[in-house]
């Protein structure tokens, strides 16, 4: 039960998030890890990660957090290559205010960067899963199939409501044709707050893996990660680590 159940996010973070999916590699709970081509940790320890076998390795799509690879990106950008919110993000897609060009571009290059430090990608997820936004998964379904991405990631967890929709658009309206859908769910913290809960989110997910954001310790305030996740992200590491140990 214990083998391969984890899908591992936003790799690169920083260094205690990296450690943390190393934890889970180490046991061989992992099936896939996502990677974010513009976190400033990306190649923080890299090699031990790219070491592993039979784990899967996806970009998560970053035009949110932090800056860009490319410079000029109007509309995904503002000055000095720093993302939108995701707030802003989300108004500037769905009002059709985002070009296909500027997402193709930043795309391709978030692809090649995590290639050129060796990482084999084949997959896409998104931070805060923009890969699925309305008015954008168009864009991004394209700029996956000229990069030759492979699966997508999708979020089929009604735990997750505003995911599971933007799923459910995706799926009905851009259809992944020429992708192949990887289908997961989502460990919410009351997934993790006792064994019994946990036991019950692996029954329930079956043949899905577990969308997970790890880190071993706390270093956000060295290491500059601004997420609302932060401390719950040590926690749900050591309680899944404790739940499948005992």
């Amino acid at each position: 039960m214990t083998s391969r159940i984890f899908a591992a996010d936003e790799w690169g973070l920083s260094p205690a998030i990296n450690a943390g999916i190393l934890a889970l590699a180490e046991r061989g709970w992992l099936r896939s890890v996502s990677l974010m081509a513009t976190a400033p940790f990306v190649d923080r320890s890299l090699d031990k990660l790219l070491k592993f076998r039979g784990i899967e390795f996806s970009l998560n799509l970053n035009f949110t957090y932090g800056q860009a690879l490319l410079p000029d990106l109007p509309t995904l950008t503002k000055t000095d290559r720093w993302f939108f919110s995701h707030k802003h993000l989300v108004w500037r897609a769905v009002s059709g205010r985002v070009a296909a060009l500027d997402v193709e571009r930043e795309l391709t290059a978030q692809v090649y960067h995590l290639k050129a430090l060796g990482v084999p990608v084949t997959g896409i997820d998104g931070h805060q899963h923009v890969h699925l936004l309305p008015g954008l998964a168009r864009s991004v379904h394209a700029a996956c199939i000229k990069a030759g991405i492979q699966n997508i990631s999708l979020m089929e967890d009604r735990g997750r409501r505003a995911s599971y929709l933007q799923t459910s658009i995706y799926k009905r309206f851009v259809a992944p044709r020429g992708l192949h859908p990887a289908p997961c769910a989502y460990l919410l913290p009351e997934d993790w707050q006792t064994a019994e809960n946990f036991r019950r989110k692996l029954e329930k997910a079956a043949a899905r893996p577990l969308l997970v954001h790890p880190a071993l310790y706390n270093d956000f305030k060295e290491s500059g990660m601004l997420n609302p996740l932060r401390d719950d992200r040590v926690r749900e590491l050591h309680a899944v680590m404790k739940y499948l140990n005992d």
